[in-house]
């Protein structure tokens, strides 16, 4: 019987960048697949929607551990005794993050068995786990290749801009990744927040595009002489957006110094006295 994809977008008291998550129920008959399970205040509201109308979830797989799409997840494994599917490189950041809001948890039923090129079966149909690191070590996207389906977390998003945080994110990784997402042929992108997003070759591309664009400013700032990683913050971002989220902006600007120090294209020194790191452009091509 094929599968029909629900959105459940959800919501959350947590101070975070993004109050709302989508999370994604794929029902097939009485069976259903879960990916992603939003924040803690999540768990009641799918399972209430599993329980009207009697379905047996079959698993819950978690395109990373960040705490909006994987804090549901315990209470929605014990409650309909399912197991939590991810990536071996984000258990323990999983780990970690449920003993840190929810200790008292059981963390039995999360295994680490999603590899890049695994497959798993669903309503007669094939979906392929992808390794997409970037965003987090251990991103995952599950691709329907048949019917060009593709649940992308937060690596592709329709709305705002992807955060890449180091030392989680990296965005060589998250580029190369992007790359990757781009040769294939997606016809409804389902992302981790926004509305489901037709053909989004043009957006990839697009996000791709920003990426290089930002880089290019940050090049541009660098030439006239040193900057600290938060002096860019203020010069880029000033005015943008709020100064309560600056420091999620900062992440950003070191996730592309990282990048351009890795090519050599900047270079960096340590201020002993301020205790900060100090960046420009490269003047050799040696570090």
């Amino acid at each position: 019987m094929p599968y029909q994809v629900e959105t459940l977008s959800l919501s959350t008291t947590m101070d975070t960048l993004e109050n709302s998550v989508n999370a994604y129920l794929l029902v097939s008959g009485q069976d259903a697949l879960l990916i992603d399970a939003g924040f803690i205040e999540s768990a009641p509201v799918i399972n209430q929607r599993l329980l009207k109308s009697g379905l047996q979830l079959q698993g819950i797989y978690l395109t990373h551990f960040h705490p909006d799409h994987s804090l549901g997840a315990l209470d929605i494994a014990a409650t309909n005794r399912a197991l939590i599917h991810c990536h071996r490189l984000d258990y323990k950041p999983l780990i970690d993050l449920y003993q840190q809001y929810l200790p008292s948890s059981d963390t039995s039923r999360l295994i680490a068995d999603l590899e890049d090129g695994h497959t798993l079966a669903f309503a007669g149909e094939i979906f392929t786990i992808l390794h997409i690191p970037g965003h987090s070590h251990g991103h995952i996207a599950i691709f329907d290749q048949k019917n060009g389906n593709l649940f992308s977390g937060d690596h592709v998003i329709p709305v705002g801009t992807v955060w890449i945080g180091p030392p989680d994110g990296h965005l060589v990784d998250y580029l190369a990744s992007l790359d990757r997402l781009l040769a294939l042929d997606v016809n409804m992108l389902y992302p981790g927040h926004g509305d489901p997003f037709p053909s989004p070759q043009a957006l990839m591309a697009q996000m791709r595009q920003r990426r290089f664009d930002r880089e290019n400013e940050i090049l541009l700032h660098l030439n006239t002489g040193e900057w600290t990683a938060m002096s860019l913050v203020r010069e880029i971002y000033g005015g943008k957006i709020p100064e309560s989220y600056h420091w999620a902006a900062k992440k950003t600007v070191i996730a592309h110094l990282q990048k351009l120090y890795d090519e050599q294209k900047v270079q960096m020194r340590f201020d002993s006295d301020t205790r900060l790191f100090y960046y420009t452009v490269s003047s050799t091509n040696s570090r």
